[in-house]
């Protein structure tokens, strides 16, 4: 009887989708296979984030398996902090002209590599 007021009082105060979101977060939160890791993001899970957001596009739960241990919002809001300081077109670029490199180390069969 209570929960059902709080329910409604929620659904009013928050709509629906948010109500949605938080469920799902408190969810992942709680799971014991599941242990958030709340420590600060490496350089390298940035641009396992910029990568993957680039192939897979926003499924933040897509790429929070890519990530053990960091929850689907903790990455979006990862993201959006990367993109407002403008630091996924420079870690973008930086993957480019790492595949660059990557691509112009590969021997070719003129070589005489086959």
């Amino acid at each position: 009887m209570i929960s059902k007021k709080i329910a409604e009082i929620l659904d009013k105060k928050l709509g629906p989708k948010k109500i949605k979101n938080l469920i799902k977060d408190h969810e992942y939160s709680f799971d014991d296979s599941k242990v958030i890791d709340r420590a600060r993001f490496k350089p390298t899970e940035d641009r396992i984030i910029v990568k993957y957001v680039s192939e897979h596009g926003l499924e933040w739960a897509k790429i929070s398996s890519m990530l053990p241990g960091k929850a689907p919002l903790m990455i979006k809001n990862r993201y959006y902090y990367l993109k407002k300081r403008g630091a996924v077109e420079d870690i973008e670029n930086e993957l480019l002209e790492r595949d660059e490199l990557e691509l112009n180390q590969v021997p070719s069969k003129q070589d005489g590599l086959e």
